[in-house]
């Protein structure tokens, strides 16, 4: 698991962040799955310095997520997307 730092908008201000996930795109679900944030900036993985940038519809991405009840399908998802095998059973 790896620590992310983010820059967003949260609660309508600027602010810094972590959140902890298996690669970037579970770093950007939990953000995007966060209430309080309504932007994101960027994201960096601590242990590699990798920045990632966001410039898309977080509102968008919000309503889709919403529409997903099933939090079973987004991890197999996330973890299809990112090429590395099911980590866990949620079954």
């Amino acid at each position: 698991m790896y620590e992310y730092i983010c820059k967003v908008v949260l609660d309508n201000q600027e602010d810094e962040i972590k959140t902890f996930a298996n690669s970037t795109l579970e770093a950007f679900d939990n953000l995007v799955s966060m209430s309080g944030v309504t932007d994101i900036f960027s994201v960096v993985n601590k242990e590699t310095d990798e920045l990632f940038t966001f410039d898309g519809d977080m509102m968008a991405l919000k309503e889709a997520r919403g529409n997903i009840k099933d939090e079973h399908l987004i991890i197999e998802e996330l973890y299809r997307l990112d090429g590395t095998e099911k980590r866990n059973s949620l079954n």
